[in-house]
């Protein structure tokens, strides 16, 4: 079996790339507060979890970059199979950088807002093209996020684990702000709750709405 230049087989390293992934995200969030799901996960990104400290700059940057992660406050170069920033129409343009969105979005958050990011996860297993997964996530949150009466800004970040040899489906994840952007930066907090635990229910409820056609 082949070896990695750090010895690993493929299969290996895979397995512990896996392991560390639980074990690190675990570190930052607790996920599926009213319990699991088919195919779908759900956690709120909070300032401070468990003693630990949190950043959406910190959090956006380990999603975008499941392979060499560069260190903090170093440029973006997402190593990610795709993804993509999607804003409100009145925002401004320069927040189309994940990396600009995500920090500005933490020097301008208030202390007493605890939530940071709402973080959703859509697995497709079974689905073998990945841009159909892809488009019908995208479509859903412009639809129900970004370009309605919520104007929330999000980042979306697929993931392909069959290209580093693991058995797990392929998936998108949903960074999204719980705060309005318009011309002059950011405004308003979302007004409906969805960093609270029972968001969990409203969303998951959404995204099979729009995917049965409904």
């Amino acid at each position: 079996m082949a070896k990695r230049k750090d010895g690993a087989a493929p299969g290996e390293a895979a397995k512990a790339r896996k392991q560390r992934s639980a074990s690190a995200w675990s570190e930052h969030l607790f996920l599926n507060p009213l319990g699991n799901w088919p195919s779908y996960s759900f956690g709120v990104l909070r300032r401070s979890y468990r003693g630990r400290k949190n950043t959406a700059a910190e959090f956006g940057r380990l999603k975008l970059h499941p392979v060499d992660p560069p260190p903090p406050s170093c440029p973006f170069h997402p190593t990610a199979v795709r993804w993509e920033t999607l804003l409100p129409p009145k925002a401004q343009d320069g927040l189309l950088n994940p990396q600009q969105l995500l920090e500005t979005f933490d020097a301008q958050s208030l202390e007493w807002r605890t939530g940071l990011l709402i973080y959703i996860t859509i697995r497709f297993p079974g689905e073998d093209r990945l841009h159909a997964a892809y488009e019908m996530v995208r479509a859903w949150v412009r639809s129900e996020f970004v370009d309605g009466e919520r104007q929330l800004p999000a980042i979306l970040i697929q993931h392909a684990p069959h290209l580093v040899g693991s058995s797990n489906p392929h998936h998108v994840h949903l960074l999204l702000f719980p705060r309005t952007v318009s011309g002059l930066g950011w405004a308003a907090y979302c007004e409906d709750a969805l960093t609270e635990d029972h968001a969990q229910k409203t969303i998951y409820d959404s995204w099979l709405a729009h995917r049965s056609g409904r």
